[in-house]
């Protein structure tokens, strides 16, 4: 895959700030995480609700979607410095700086 140089950077940032933005949200409905985990056999026990609780569907989503965030951008900056994107990817990058 050829991309500008600036595009890989994009990227981890990109993925990086979908994945800080959905900890974020967890943190904050850390009762409704515990509640997707809330069985018999588990010490997990949700609290006393200070607002109204999300549904566990979206609940859900939002942690598939942090997960899946935080692979991306960590393969992504893992393939930057690696250096399977390698030069020849940005060779005729007019933007890439060169001795």
């Amino acid at each position: 895959m050829t991309l500008p140089i600036q595009a890989y950077g994009l990227l981890v940032a990109l993925f990086g700030l979908i994945a800080l933005g959905a900890g974020i949200w967890l943190v904050f409905r850390a009762r409704d995480v515990a509640k997707l985990a809330d069985t018999p056999e588990s010490d997990v026990v949700a609290g006393r609700a200070r607002k109204p609780p999300a549904g566990r569907g979206k609940t859900l989503a939002v942690l598939v979607i942090a997960i899946v965030s935080t692979i991306a951008a960590l393969g992504t900056f893992a393939l930057i410095a690696t250096r399977a994107v390698d030069s020849d990817n940005t060779r005729t990058d007019t933007n890439a700086q060169r001795p």
